[in-house]
C-alpha cells in the first residue's frame, strides 16, 4: 500500500467517524430532551400533589368567567377563599 491510497482510506475512515459521531449526538441530544421532559412532569405531578395548590385549582375551574376582581372573587367563593389561605 502506497501512501496515496493510505491517505485516500484515512479519509474515508475520518468521514465515517465524523459522520457516526454527528448520529450519535443527535441521539443524545434527543435522549436529553426526553429525560428533561420526564423531570418536568414529575415535578409537576409534585405542584398537583401540593393540597393547596389542588384545592386553588378546583376553585378556579368551578367559577364563573364574569369575576373581575378580587373582592367579586371573594364574594363568589366566601369561606372557601379563607380556608385556601389557611393551608
Amino acid at each position: 500500500m502506497n501512501l496515496s491510497s493510505a491517505s485516500q482510506w484515512a479519509e474515508i475512515i475520518g468521514l465515517f467517524t465524523i459522520l457516526g459521531a454527528a448520529v450519535y449526538s443527535w441521539y443524545q441530544i434527543k435522549e436529553l430532551k426526553k429525560s428533561r421532559q420526564r423531570a418536568a412532569a414529575l415535578s409537576l405531578s409534585e405542584l398537583f400533589q401540593s393540597p393547596a395548590f389542588a384545592a386553588g385549582l378546583s376553585l378556579l375551574t368551578s367559577q364563573p368567567r364574569d369575576l373581575d376582581n378580587f373582592e367579586d372573587f371573594r364574594e363568589f367563593h366566601g369561606e372557601k377563599c379563607l380556608k385556601l389561605s389557611q393551608l
